[in-house]
């Protein structure tokens, strides 16, 4: 599945962390199209990085793909060795 980088959002935790959220537009799934009566427009999500992860997000990342491992954690989509390409 393609999740292409839209936008990013880079701030320092209470921790004194390096974080960045990450904006990503992804197809939907033949599921999802499969079993919605209606389905339009474009599917969005967010996911955190921290530390080092959160510096391989740049301006030059916008509009390339983030791949990795996604799953999902507590309820959120997370990644593991993230990279863009």
């Amino acid at each position: 599945m393609t999740k292409r980088i839209v936008g990013y959002r880079k701030f320092t935790s209470k921790k004194g962390l390096s974080t960045c959220t990450v904006y990503l537009q992804e197809e939907f799934s033949n599921s999802e199209a499969e079993n919605s009566i209606a389905l339009k427009g474009i599917k969005a999500e967010s996911v955190m990085l921290f530390g080092d992860d959160a510096n391989i997000i740049t301006d030059a990342a916008i509009g390339k793909e983030l791949v990795g491992y996604f799953g999902y954690y507590k309820g959120s989509l997370s990644v593991q060795s993230p990279a863009v390409k």
